[in-house]
């Protein structure tokens, strides 16, 4: 979405009618209990290790912007440090203080 987790929430509630029923405080507790449980199983887009490896052997400049913040990204792509260590740049949703 590009947007702050809580304000993220916050629309999905809204756009999905749960106002009353739950917070968004509430929705982001459960939120990230999943997160904590899916994201370190997250696999790579099929050809992105090939892409990154060949920009890096080639001397291209590569960055990752997200708007995970850096304990999610860490986790998410904790399988594949080595690949990240290639980047950069890594900016993450934390790091700005006005998102999209």
């Amino acid at each position: 979405m590009g947007r702050k987790a809580l304000e993220a929430v916050g629309i999905m509630i809204d756009e999905l009618g749960l106002g009353g029923r739950v917070s968004a405080e509430e929705l982001l507790t459960e939120r990230e209990k999943l997160l904590d449980k899916m994201l370190p199983d997250a696999k790579l887009m099929p050809g992105a290790e090939r892409l990154i490896r060949h920009l890096h052997r080639c001397g291209v400049p590569i960055a990752v912007a997200t708007s995970s913040t850096r304990r999610y990204f860490e986790v998410k792509t904790g399988r594949h440090r080595e690949l990240f260590g290639l980047m950069n740049h890594i900016v993450t949703g934390d790091m700005v203080t006005k998102s999209k």
